[in-house]
């Protein structure tokens, strides 16, 4: 993650035989580290997730049929996927969803739809940009394009809500250039 915004550069440190090493660290000045959110859900049971800016909701069985618990986390990636030349990410907005069953093993497609509602603040939408035109979008790895999902706004709450089959990084985003999604 040499890109990263906390990414601070190391020569390292070599230790020889016994004894101790005194290492010093320096903070990074602006810098802030994402610390996920992080929920379980009994797969049979379903349940919600539920944070200040997104909510999560999860229907009995679309994570399996298991009695197990499934560890949900939601964070903001250190480094989010960028703009396209027909649609970019609301600034800060990008919320990376990841679960993973009882063995550790990451769940990524889903038995059922689950249902996402994102909140972002009118002060991050740019200017000349009607907030009429936001949609909710994936990160699709295998393209690099951010990939709409059919979803409602609800421009007074300032949240948008969609059905998703699957997990990876969700964010509202807004139209750029020739060819941006309607």
């Amino acid at each position: 993650y040499a890109d990263a915004p906390c990414h601070n550069s190391s020569s390292g440190a070599t230790q020889t035989g016994s004894g101790t090493v005194n290492i010093t660290l320096t903070s990074v000045s602006n810098c802030s580290v994402n610390v996920p959110q992080m929920g379980s859900i009994v797969p049979s049971s379903g349940g919600t997730i539920a944070t200040s800016s997104i909510s999560i909701n999860i229907p009995p069985n679309a994570l399996g049929t298991g009695s197990s618990n499934v560890s949900f986390s939601v964070a903001r990636p250190d480094t989010a996927p960028p703009a396209t030349l027909n649609a970019a990410p609301i600034s800060g907005a990008v919320k990376r969803i990841t679960a993973s069953d009882s063995n550790g093993t990451s769940i990524t497609t889903l038995s059922n739809s689950i249902e996402i509602t994102i909140t972002y603040n009118d002060s991050d939408i740019p200017s000349g940009t009607s907030e009429s035109n936001l949609q909710l979008a994936y990160w699709n790895t295998t393209t690099n394009t951010w990939d709409p999902v059919s979803a409602t706004i609800d421009t007074t709450l300032n949240i948008i809500t969609a059905n998703v089959d699957h997990l990876s990084d969700f964010a509202p985003i807004y139209p750029v250039g020739e060819g941006a999604p309607s």
